[in-house]
């Protein structure tokens, strides 16, 4: 899966659940969040650590890295599910 900059993204670092992260790319791919202490960008995007990836956004000590819903995203399935139940036209 690719990643964009500024993607805001969750994942298991070293076993800790990170809820509230972002991506950020220099010469490679990072995660940028407050849990996890690793090598950091220049930018770390206003987090306190950054974590960095290999260029197919993986690493060992890293899991289930995925995208979080934009709010936008959130929106549309909450319209597809009220008008499943009939709750909007």
């Amino acid at each position: 899966m690719k990643f964009h900059e500024g993607q805001r993204v969750q994942c298991i670092i070293r076993g800790t659940v990170i809820y509230n992260a972002k991506i950020r790319i220099e010469k490679r791919p990072y995660i940028c969040q407050n849990q996890e202490p690793g090598n950091s960008p220049s930018n770390k995007l206003g987090y306190k650590y950054g974590f960095v990836l290999d260029n197919n956004f993986e690493q060992y000590e890293l899991e289930e890295l995925k995208p979080l819903e934009t709010h936008q995203e959130r929106l549309k399935k909450a319209e597809k599910l009220l008008k499943r139940a009939k709750i909007l036209k």
